[in-house]
């Protein structure tokens, strides 16, 4: 039985090619985490009151990849601001378990218009992005370098 053999084309200009659009994907998610970390810090910033709350409820979601799977966790918090107003607020999903009954912190803005709580910070995905980008960067200028001098 004969085998026949996928060829690959690593031209020049296929590298050059793949170099190019690397580094465009690469800018595109270096810009795509800018924005995520310039939003989350915006909210940081506007939330300059804190307040202790306590979980009321906890949903799960089971995450799957191809590697791996992991549960994320989303809270429902209830607390009450310096003002004596009850508010219930939900935090976005994240891998911290949270558990009904626990006392987490909740960061506010006046006129409740942004928040956040411990464990969920805002802009925290910016930093997997940013890694992400540079390593399709240097992908995209090997691949860039080896198609001109090839």
């Amino acid at each position: 039985m004969a085998y026949t053999r996928l060829s690959r084309s690593n031209t020049p200009e296929s590298l050059r090619t793949s170099g190019i659009i690397s580094l465009l994907v690469a800018l595109v998610i270096l810009i795509a985490s800018g924005v995520v970390y310039a939003r989350g810090y915006m909210i940081k910033k506007a939330c300059t009151e804190t307040a202790t709350g306590v979980v009321t409820n906890v949903s799960s979601t089971l995450k799957r990849s191809r590697r791996s799977s992991h549960y994320e966790y989303k809270a429902e918090v209830d607390f009450t601001t310096k003002d004596d107003k009850h508010h219930t607020v939900m935090s976005d999903y994240t891998r911290y378990h949270y558990y009904e009954g626990e006392t987490v912190m909740v960061h506010y803005s006046k006129g409740m218009t942004n928040y956040y709580i411990d464990h969920d910070e805002p802009g925290s995905d910016a930093m997997f992005m940013l890694i992400f980008a540079v390593i399709m960067g240097v992908v995209g200028v090997i691949n860039f370098l080896r198609g001109r001098n090839g």
